[in-house]
């Protein structure tokens, strides 16, 4: 017995070194709980529905829809920006000149006032116009909705009504003729205009484009006209 131990090896070591090895993602795949069949048949259904022609299809629907909205959308902002730069040139009366360019007399325009345009705007009389007009000219889009809720809320409880109307605002009013057909409906289509005209035009030539169509009595449109009209100097 004593020589059979030495000459073989010993059944303990013998165990353990034939035990098979397992890999430890075998281990934990053993560890894990097993997933029931109306589990499985959840998921499986939750994830069939998620790519099912029919979810795609209405996903395609809704994009193509927003798609062709905003088309529509920038389509009629740009269509409404270029009917404002039309009104706006036809308000520009006729120069007759001399043959050096010095302008001999001005022919009324279609709503027979003398309007002679500028292209620029003198620093110093675009911050006094600013600070008259309008204070928040370069934070707000075209539209105060500040003061637009304000007039709103005077109106219904039968206050006393003051101006909400921005720059842009007057701008849109004058070249669209409604200053004598003040209307919830105009006010609308006004309000859209100058989302218009601030979206497709900058805010130094709106200032311009004002300063040009603004009337200022006595059949004159426009601060340089009335600067020489009323002051006979030219608008510094």
């Amino acid at each position: 017995e004593h020589s059979r131990q030495e000459g073989g090896s010993h059944p303990c070591i013998v165990s353990f070194c034939r035990r098979p090895h397992v890999h430890p993602c075998a281990q934990l795949a053993k560890s894990r709980p097993k997933v029931g069949p109306k589990v499985s048949s959840l998921c499986l259904e939750y994830t069939t529905s998620m790519y099912s022609p029919r979810r795609y299809k209405s996903t395609s629907v809704a994009l193509g829809s927003t798609l062709c909205a905003l088309l529509c959308l920038g389509i009629s902002l740009y269509a409404a920006q270029a009917h404002l730069l039309e009104q706006y040139r036809s308000l520009e009366s006729v120069a007759i000149t001399d043959r050096h360019g010095d302008i001999l007399t001005l022919a009324p325009n279609v709503k027979s006032v003398y309007a002679q345009y500028e292209s620029a705007l003198p620093p110093r009389v675009a911050a006094l116009l600013i600070k008259k007009e309008d204070r928040f000219f370069y934070i707000h889009p075209g539209i105060n909705p500040f003061s637009t809720m304000r007039a709103a809320l005077r109106y219904a409880t039968g206050s006393r009504v003051g101006g909400a109307s921005t720059i842009t605002q007057q701008l849109v009013k004058n070249l669209l003729s409604h200053e004598q057909n003040r209307t919830f409906f105009n006010k609308a289509i006004e309000l859209f205009y100058a989302l218009a005209l601030e979206i497709c035009t900058t805010k130094e030539e709106i200032l311009v484009m004002y300063s040009n169509t603004v009337f200022m009595g006595n059949q004159i449109q426009g601060l340089s006209g009335a600067s020489l009209l009323y002051f006979k100097k030219p608008l510094t």
